[in-house]
């Protein structure tokens, strides 16, 4: 098997350019990847309701053995899921003003403050009191989705190639968000919702691995440039939203930033590493050619260069499973840190990025704060690429936590103490 490495050791420089462009195409998935796992944010927005009323309650005259709905109002209840029956006990004719009241669960429907977003999925279908769950099974769906999606995509990038499993992802992922639109009830919504999350984040997991495959020198940084235009995309939902209030005109616009990358696909050539683990080597070398200029190389030197790539693996290939990650004590142990870790982040990073709804203030500034703390972040794990900076890291950032709890808790009782700064100080901390 030819080592890619070898050959990108080879064209040193001259394949920099090369390696930038096609990694910058690719990463242009994790934008509406982003966009479409935090897009709850905005079209699940929390909106004031209250029960609905056929009749307005002036709290004085009712007409006689008549069983209104009325306005909940500061004296009878604050739950917004109930409504005031009132009826008249008195036996005449006349105005009423012996009055019977009590609560009965609300069914004829609820009034919305549609102030901030003219239509949400919460409006739409009602999803507050007892449906409020729905919401959160709508995210877990999303997310069982993308469990689902990144075991079948691995396997169809591994059999069939990089990209056609990246394409075929990006225009699943937006065929899938635009019949979002076609929605008639809850039950479809979520349905429909999970099969984003089979295509989405595949695309963002394949454009992943290319980068990673591509690269050399520079792979670090390149695995971890990817998060800043995942979070790029969770800043541009606050803007987008803003022009866009209503929740079905703001998908259709997150749906659509899939299709540049449908344009770029034709740009960025096929994983050579790919080819050559799968002993397609002459696909490979027409493939690894694509990142150097043909001017740039002689026929000589790409001879030695093949030979070099070649002899620097003469044990051959090796192949490997998902069951070599438990093999042996140390990898076992570390597998199970990774495992822990990604468990913990992504626990804390969703629970508080998709509740940002519930903080005081303006929703779009909120939201934009929370991606800006991510792209911050990003960019200071990219500058402090040290191992030892990383150790550091590990062993401060639970530590930070407990203290970034520990001071919300002691200045939460303080009046001029916004809770969104609060909860900007534990997503740093969580980085």
């Amino acid at each position: 098997m030819i080592e890619f490495d070898a050959v990108l050791r080879s064209y040193g420089k001259r394949a920099a350019l090369k390696q930038v462009l096609f990694t910058a195409l690719v990463y242009w998935n994790a934008l509406p990847f982003g966009m479409h796992t935090l897009a709850p944010i905005m079209y699940a927005a929390p909106a004031n309701y209250r029960c609905n009323a056929s009749i307005s309650l002036d709290g004085r005259n009712f007409p006689y053995n008549t069983t209104i709905y009325a306005d909940l109002t500061p004296g009878f209840s604050s739950d917004k899921c109930m409504k005031l029956i009132t009826s008249c006990k008195e036996n005449h004719t006349e105005k009423c003003s012996n009055v019977s009241i009590h609560e009965e669960q609300c069914d004829s429907g609820y009034w919305f403050d549609r102030m901030e977003f003219t239509n949400t999925i919460i409006m739409e279908w009602g999803l507050v009191c007892d449906k409020k769950i729905k919401i959160s099974i709508a995210t877990s769906l999303y997310m069982a989705g993308m469990w689902l999606g990144s075991i079948l995509f691995g396997y169809i990038s591994d059999r069939f190639g990089r990209k056609p499993s990246m394409i075929a992802a990006v225009i699943g992922g937006m065929a899938a968000s635009l019949s979002l639109n076609l929605a008639v009830d809850f039950w479809t919504f979520q349905l429909l919702r999970f099969f984003v999350g089979v295509f989405c984040y595949p695309a963002f997991m394949i454009s992943f691995i290319y980068a990673m495959e591509i690269n050399y020198k520079q792979r670090t940084f390149a695995g971890l440039l990817i998060h800043v235009p995942f979070a790029v995309g969770h800043a541009l939902n606050s803007l987008i939203a803003f022009f866009c209030r209503d929740w079905r005109h703001f998908n259709i616009i997150i749906s659509l930033f899939f299709l540049p990358y449908v344009i770029f696909h034709f740009f960025i050539p096929e994983s050579p590493r790919w080819y050559f683990s799968n002993d397609r080597n002459e696909e490979g070398k027409a493939s690894a050619l694509k990142f150097i200029s043909s001017h740039e190389l002689k026929k000589d030197e790409e001879k030695a260069i093949w030979e070099d790539a070649t002899s620097s693996n003469k044990n051959g290939q090796q192949t490997y499973s998902a069951v070599d990650l438990f093999k042996g004590t140390r990898m076992r142990i570390i597998t199970f840190k990774v495992i822990f870790i990604w468990f913990s982040t992504s626990f804390l990073f969703y629970g508080l990025s998709l509740n940002v709804g519930a903080l005081n203030g303006n929703i779009f500034v909120n939201n934009a704060m929370n991606a800006g703390v991510e792209i911050l972040i990003s960019i200071l794990i990219i500058i402090t690429l040290d191992r030892y900076v990383f150790e550091v890291m590990y062993f401060l950032s639970p530590l930070s936590l407990s203290l970034v709890q520990m001071f919300r808790k002691n200045v939460a009782r303080i009046k001029y103490c916004d809770f969104k700064y609060q909860n900007l100080g534990i997503k740093f901390a969580a980085f």
